[in-house]
């Protein structure tokens, strides 16, 4: 497995990158951040119900996510992806199969940094069109609230998993959309306790490189690669009101 760590880049590279990577046919764990708070939709998410005047108010950048899933407001949060080419044995994995073994790992290394996280061994629907107002099956809670989603995508020659380990909640992303979201209950690791930003990150990529034996930084070369590519078709991920009904 291959690793980078990528900061504060625009939402819409990011998520072109993640594709990309999928492309390419790495085995690569991405840890990344946000150039700015960004919105991100799911796939098939509609956008009729966008608050465009509070998000345009608020400078927030506002992307289609490649993968399936409802909305998460980036901002204060460690994300990570995972891309897994056709040539491996973790290809065959089935869905839940999948969102279940890298919930383990993400629960080991926060585990390891003494954050009391555990699974959610049932699924709850949620009832709006933010992704963190209910946990599905396998996915992880701090007090029986979620404080990591994920979502994946899945082609004939890859599966990208990605997904967003919250540090501290914003509960701005309830005015992002009309209607009325006040009874979601948003939680952040912080919540609990403060452990530095690398200190997690770090947890993270040794309990990766624990459990598969290796964990090779990308070279420069096929990062700027990957970036060059990425920028290329960028603008696919990108969501402007124009494309609103509102």
């Amino acid at each position: 497995m291959q690793y980078v760590y990528s900061d504060k880049l625009p939402g819409k590279l990011n998520m072109s990158l993640d594709v990309c990577a999928g492309e390419s046919q790495l085995f690569l764990l991405r840890i990344y951040t946000w150039e700015r708070p960004t919105l991100s939709l799911g796939r098939y998410q509609k956008t009729d119900d966008l608050n465009w005047k509070f998000i345009e108010k608020n400078e927030f950048d506002i992307v289609r996510r490649p993968t399936g899933g409802r909305a998460v407001l980036h901002w204060d949060e460690i994300t990570y992806s995972i891309v897994v080419p056709k040539s491996l044995g973790m290809f065959e994995l089935g869905v839940l199969e999948f969102y279940n073994f890298i919930s383990k790992l993400l629960k080991k290394a926060l585990n390891d940094v003494d954050y009391p996280v555990e699974f959610t061994q049932k699924h709850n629907k949620g009832n709006s069109a933010i992704c963190f107002d209910a946990p599905a099956q396998y996915e992880i809670t701090l007090n029986s609230v979620k404080v990591v989603g994920s979502a994946q995508m899945r082609t004939k020659d890859f599966i990208l998993q990605h997904g967003s380990i919250v540090l501290v909640p914003h509960e701005e992303i309830k005015n992002c959309f009309y209607g009325k979201h006040n009874d979601i209950k948003l939680v952040g690791l912080y919540d609990f306790k403060v452990v530095p930003f690398e200190k997690i990150v770090e947890s993270i990529k040794r309990t990766f490189l624990e459990h598969f034996g290796m964990l090779e930084n990308l070279s420069q070369t096929d990062w700027e690669k990957l970036v060059s590519k990425s920028r290329e078709m960028e603008e696919t991920y990108a969501i402007h009101r124009r494309d609103s009904n509102r």
